[in-house]
């Protein structure tokens, strides 16, 4: 995590950094924290696809873990 938010701060916003960011939270049980990771990158390109679907399924993650 600590490499991902040491390029953020060079390239704070980048929608790349920030899906890769957020496959990381998610490897690590962090579906929460992966999903607005997702949604930051989303408010830089809106249409990433990427960052889309792990938003998807760190949200139906999360959602099936609440509700155990």
């Amino acid at each position: 995590m600590a490499l991902y938010e040491a390029a953020l701060k060079h390239s704070e916003g980048h929608p790349a950094l920030l899906a890769n960011r957020a496959a990381a939270l998610q490897a690590a049980g962090r579906a929460l924290d992966a999903a607005e990771a997702c949604a930051k990158a989303l408010e830089a390109q809106p249409l990433y696809p990427k960052a889309r679907l792990r938003r998807a399924k760190c949200l139906a993650l999360a959602a099936s873990v609440a509700s155990v």
